[in-house]
């Protein structure tokens, strides 16, 4: 049965919203909040601008099973052109559409990748001077919606089967050659599914997202709640990231009771929160606020979660969250509050296993990410493969009905991320009576002196250190004359005394981690590379030192200079 009380919701995403057509046609879904305006549709709405997408697609010989790029900013739009995909056969690939100029460069590299790998024909993306040009240099037709039309019910049941694919979703680490993960209406419903029972989510909810609509987690953020037949109200990213408290304006304005986001939303947000002009800021209604997309920083969760207390969060609405988009997005939660694991460093990292540690410099804090819903399994193999047991660390690996059947016309890759029924995660991590524990992403440990080095470890040290713009530090391991080094490149914060930070950097990594950088280069804020998601991509940003992409934002540097010799 439907978490949406009385109904079927039955096994493709279109089912809920013509259930609702059918109920409740011209109640609010969602709530669509754009600077000073404000926009509400209902499934009438959006399924009849669907309608509209769907004829004209149909009307440019569209095909069924054909790829058709999305490059609309997150809006009701997008959605409708999501939908309007469903009904004329043809399978969605969202791309993220900028808002902002300094991101524009990097969004059309990634979106020429995405359109080449599935060979598209057809945009659906609003019409500028950017976009019109760079349809009319990919050979592509730039497609707009017809008039919105009334949508027949059993004729748009009849478009779309359980097993048609229902998108093909791009990860988001790499720019130039990113691989799609394709998923069927069965494997997203199942995981959406598993997603509403974790969280609770019933149609009395109110879910609040700015992460983009190209992103499966915050596809996932908007989706789950329309399933559960509850409200979601909806903002653009540039806008939570320019001004962190409009986000949290609108939970109070709009009683929301759900709310996502990735950690570095929460440093932006208590930042926001300390400000004098939060005074009008209430988060009680908050009953689940889960975080997700990139790793859980506890220091940050804390310090977010004690100035907004004072807003009225309950710290019990914290939820921890993992997910990949090769299992559609949600794997894990743990909800109810914050839960850490203190491990011994050493023996975490020589010899790959979680034991227990004291409270000390010796120690570091693991989030717990929770057991998967039943139905989903998880387990930690070593190099080989083996299956390691309960504190040993390993990768990470998902088998459920949730998994892609595999990355988008790439064989090689996908026989590479499939184990069997398990897909490969490519994170570190262990168990602890079922549940996850998160150490760092396989392919970004570094290996100094016998030591596994997390990244996040380093990075966390960095953004104590004065004058260090929190949440923008990036540790990777280079080659140097054989052996591995650590090398940061950190921002610096907005009018911050540079000199002597990377000495400083230095000096806090030695004395809290016994790990000395070899190379520490300080930069202008902004100068990071980051997802469309605003997840700081360090393999993009080792790459930027190494070619001397980042020599206009040095501020400070120390360490001998790079090059390609040392990739």
């Amino acid at each position: 049965m439907s978490p949406r009380e009385g109904h079927r919701w039955g096994s493709t995403l279109l089912e809920p919203l013509l259930a609702a057509l059918g109920d409740e046609p011209d109640r609010p879904l969602l709530i669509f909040e754009a600077g000073e305006a404000s926009k509400r549709c209902s499934a009438r709405t959006l399924l009849e601008g669907a309608a509209g997408f769907a004829q004209a697609l149909t009307a440019h010989g569209v095909e069924h099973g054909e790829c058709v790029v999305i490059a609309w900013p997150s809006s009701p739009e997008l959605l409708s052109a999501l939908f309007g995909c469903y009904l004329a056969g043809a399978v969605p690939v969202p791309a993220y559409y900028p808002a902002l100029q300094h991101q524009l460069a990097a969004a059309l590299e990634r979106l020429e990748a995405i359109t080449l790998k599935t060979r598209a024909r057809v945009l659906l993306a609003p019409q500028t001077p950017v976009v019109e040009a760079f349809a009319q240099r990919m050979g592509v037709r730039r497609v707009d919606p017809q008039p919105p039309r009334p949508l027949d019910p059993a004729q748009a049941r009849a478009r779309v089967r359980p097993d048609d694919l229902a998108l093909i979703q791009f990860t988001s680490g790499s720019t130039l050659a990113p691989r799609g993960a394709a998923l069927t209406h069965r494997a997203m419903m199942a995981n959406y599914a598993d997603a509403i029972a974790a969280s609770g989510s019933t149609p009395r909810d109110v879910t609040l997202s700015w992460m983009p609509l190209s992103h499966d987690f915050g596809l996932m953020a908007v989706l789950v709640n329309l399933l559960a037949g509850g409200t979601v109200v909806l903002q653009q990213p540039h806008e939570f990231v320019l001004d962190p408290l409009s986000w949290l304006r609108l939970i109070g304005l709009h009683r929301v009771t759900v709310a996502m986001l990735p950690n570095f939303g929460l440093a932006l947000a208590e930042r926001a929160l300390r400000r004098r002009a939060a005074a009008s800021v209430d988060l009680s209604s908050l009953r689940l606020l889960a975080c997700g997309a990139e790793p859980v920083q506890p220091d940050t969760v804390r310090s977010f979660l004690a100035t907004a207390r004072g807003f009225g969060l309950d710290p019990a609405a914290f939820c921890s969250a993992y997910g990949l988009a090769e299992n559609t997005v949600f794997v894990c939660c743990r909800p109810h509050g914050l839960a850490v694991d203190r491990v011994a460093r050493l023996a975490l990292e020589r010899e790959g296993r979680a034991t227990p540690g004291a409270v000390g410099p010796g120690s570091l804090e693991v989030p717990c990410l929770g057991r998967p819903r039943p139905g989903t399994r998880l387990r930690i193999v070593d190099d080989a493969g083996a299956v390691l047991g309960e504190r040993e660390v390993g990768e990470v690996e998902v088998a459920s009905g949730s998994r892609m059947q595999g990355y988008w016309e790439d064989g090689e890759a996908t026989r590479a991320a499939l184990h069997g029924e398990f897909v490969r995660t490519g994170d570190v991590g262990y168990l602890v009576d079922g549940e996850l524990h998160l150490v760092a992403r396989k392919k970004e440990l570094i290996i100094v002196a016998g030591r596994k080095i997390s990244p996040p470890d380093l990075e966390r040290v960095v953004d104590q250190v004065a004058n260090v713009r929190a949440g923008n530090a990036v540790a990777f391991g280079y080659a140097d004359h054989g052996t591995e080094a650590v090398g940061l490149v950190v921002e610096a914060a907005r009018d911050a005394a540079v000199p002597g930070m990377a000495a400083a950097i230095i000096a806090a990594c030695e004395a809290r981690l016994q790990v000395a950088p070899r190379v520490v280069a300080i930069v202008k804020g902004g100068s990071l590379h980051k997802t469309t998601s605003g997840k700081l991509q360090r393999a993009l940003n080792r790459q930027a030192l190494l070619g001397g992409e980042l020599e206009p934002a040095l501020l400070d540097y120390q360490g001998p200079r790079l090059g390609a010799a040392h990739v």
